[in-house]
């Protein structure tokens, strides 16, 4: 039964009867009724507390909605710019793995790579051995007037078993001019050797 329902079957009592209650009924009654008005006003209440929630969770709903959309565009722009940057650090990356190449292989462009030198023998001074060694096998004539090893040193190659390929060296040339006639001698010439070791001369080759 509905509150106006009960409400009303309290104050209708036919009033023959009202009459012929005992005081008792008549005080049942009027308990019943302030019950009733008791139970109404906490309904009341509790329905305007209900409201209040009710429009505190549409705002609570309201925030999440509007954190959700500044998420997604911050998401939106983060990949937006992350990829911007990937693909531009890629570029410099690129860029910057070329240079180093190229100057790798400008670096090794006046080197010459020395193999048969025997692992056995102690050098001192490499840039004099090498001279030597070159202007011994290909001849001084061979070389310009100013024929400089800029500097010579053991390949770090890992040291060959003993009686096997003996050590390798590399030096760099001063003058790039020399490098080249130097090459071009050793074509020449097909089989060179020193102090009873066969030498072999090739470019320094970028691995």
């Amino acid at each position: 039964m509905s509150r106006d329902g009960r409400r009303h079957a309290v104050d209708t009592v036919p009033e023959d009867q009202e009459s012929e209650a005992n005081p008792e009924l008549r005080h049942i009654l009027v308990a019943m009724q302030n019950s009733l008005a008791t139970i109404d006003s906490k309904i009341d209440s509790l329905s305007y507390r209900m409201d209040i929630i009710y429009e505190w969770l549409d705002k609570q709903v309201e925030c999440v909605d509007e954190a959700e959309r500044r998420i997604s565009a911050v998401e939106d722009d983060y990949n937006e710019i992350s990829q911007t940057k990937t693909k531009k650090t890629d570029r410099i990356v690129t860029a910057l793995r070329e240079k180093v190449e190229d100057l790798e292989v400008r670096s090794r462009s006046s080197n010459i790579r020395v193999v048969g030198i025997a692992e056995s023998r102690a050098i001192d001074n490499m840039e004099h051995f090498i001279e030597k060694l070159l202007t011994t096998l290909l001849g001084r004539e061979t070389f310009f007037d100013l024929f400089v090893v800029e500097h010579a040193y053991r390949s770090l190659a890992p040291r060959p078993p003993p009686g096997t390929l003996s050590q390798q060296a590399i030096a760099k040339l001063l003058n790039y001019r020399d490098h080249a006639v130097a090459l071009r001698k050793v074509w020449e010439l097909k089989t060179l050797r020193y102090e009873g070791s066969d030498i072999s001369l090739y470019p320094d080759f970028r691995q």
